[in-house]
C-alpha cells in the first residue's frame, strides 16, 4: 500500500500489516497525524472542496494561513490560502471557524469579500509568468480559500541575507521580470501595494515572481490604505502613511525601488517618514559600485519622497534604466 506524506508530498510503500499505523516519512521524517503547532490551524489530512488534502503550514500572518496541499483532481502540489484574521476568528475542535464577538462579524465579512476579490483580480494575470497562477477559490468552514500554484523558490530577502548580494546579471533579470508584472497590474488600474524583497521570489529555471497581493488596490476608484494600514516600513512611500494619500503606479514604484535598494546593497532603505526630517539614504552605487550608474540613479529617482518626483510609470522606469 502506498501512502503520501503531507509534508513533502512524496509517496512510499507501507509494509503489509501496518496500514492502520501512523507512519514516519522516509523522505523527510514527518510523522503522520502530527498536530499543527498552532491549534487554530487546519489539521493535516483535512479535505477541502472534495479534492484538496491539507498538508503542513507554509506560513501565517495577521489575515490568513497558507498551507501546502495535494490536489487529488490534478494530482499535483498546490498552495491553499485560508482567510483567517487573527483576533476576530478562532478554531477549536473542528474545521469551522468561530467569531470571538458578534459585532466583529461585519468586519470579517468585509475582509472575506476582499479576500475573494484578490483571487478574481489575480486570475486576470495568470498568463504573466511573473505572477502566481490562481487555480480556484471557494467558501467553506465559515471562511474562504484561494488555491494557487505552489512555488519552489526562495525570497530575495533570504537570498540577500544568506547568500549575499546577487550579481548584476541576476539583478537585471529580476528588474525586467518584475517590471513586466507591474506594467500588467497597473494597466488594469491596480497597484500591488506591498512590494518588498520578501514578496519577490526567485524560482530556479523560471525567473522571478511577485507574490502576496493581499494589499492590492484600485487607484482609479481612489481606494486608500487608511482602513487596513497595510504598509511595511522601509518600503512604503509617504503617501501610504496618510489617510488621504494619492496612490497610483508611483506608489509601487517607490516600494520596488526600495526593494531594489536592499537587493543591490544589502542595506534596508531608511523609512520614508524618517527621511522627511533627515534623509540619510546613500546612492546604491556608493555602497556597491557594481550596481552601475543607470540602475543606481533609477533607484534613487524611484525612491523620491515626493510622488511627482518619481517615475510616473514603470515603462518610464524601465526605459531610463535599460535605455530601451
Amino acid at each position: 500500500m502506498e501512502r503520501r506524506c503531507l509534508n513533502c508530498m512524496n509517496t512510499f510503500r507501507i509494509p503489509e500489516g501496518y496500514e492502520d499505523s501512523d507512519f514516519c516519512c522516509p523522505h523527510c521524517g514527518f510523522i503522520e497525524n502530527t498536530p499543527p503547532s498552532d491549534a487554530s490551524h487546519l489539521r493535516t489530512g483535512t479535505v477541502l472542496n472534495g479534492r484538496y488534502i491539507i498538508g503542513t503550514v507554509l506560513g501565517s500572518g495577521g489575515f490568513g494561513v497558507t498551507y501546502k496541499a495535494w490536489d487529488e483532481a490534478l494530482e499535483t502540489v498546490v498552495a491553499v490560502k485560508e482567510f483567517f484574521p487573527k483576533g476576530i476568528v478562532s478554531r477549536k475542535d473542528s474545521s469551522e471557524v468561530t467569531h470571538f464577538e458578534s459585532d466583529e462579524y461585519e468586519s470579517f465579512e468585509h475582509g472575506r469579500a476582499r479576500f475573494l476579490k484578490e483571487a478574481r483580480n489575480l486570475v486576470k494575470f495568470n498568463s504573466n509568468p511573473g505572477t502566481v497562477s490562481i487555480y480556484d477559490c471557494f467558501e467553506a468552514n465559515g471562511t474562504a480559500y484561494i488555491v494557487m500554484e505552489y512555488l519552489y523558490g526562495r525570497s530575495m530577502k533570504e537570498i540577500v541575507y544568506v547568500d549575499g548580494i546577487p550579481d548584476i546579471e541576476t539583478i537585471n533579470n529580476l528588474f525586467i521580470d518584475i517590471c513586466s508584472v507591474l506594467i500588467d497590474i497597473h494597466s488594469a488600474g491596480l497597484i500591488h501595494g506591498d512590494i518588498s524583497p520578501d514578496n519577490i521570489l526567485r524560482i530556479s529555471g523560471v525567473g522571478f515572481k511577485l507574490i502576496d497581493f493581499g494589499a492590492m488596490k484600485n487607484f482609479y476608484k481612489r481606494e486608500s490604505f487608511s482602513s487596513t494600514k497595510v504598509l511595511k516600513r522601509g518600503y512604503a512611500p509617504i503617501e501610504q502613511f496618510a489617510t488621504d494619500g494619492s496612490i497610483g503606479p508611483w506608489t509601487d514604484i517607490y516600494s520596488f525601488g526600495a526593494s531594489l535598494y536592499e537587493i543591490t546593497t544589502g542595506v534596508m532603505a531608511q523609512d520614508a517618514e524618517e527621511r522627511v526630517y533627515f534623509d540619510r539614504v546613500k546612492a546604491p552605487i556608493d555602497i556597491n559600485p557594481s550596481v552601475g550608474r543607470e540602475l543606481s540613479d533609477g533607484i534613487m529617482r524611484a525612491m523620491a519622497l515626493k510622488a511627482e518626483d518619481r517615475f510616473q510609470s514603470v515603462e518610464e522606469f524601465r526605459r531610463d534604466v535599460l535605455r530601451y
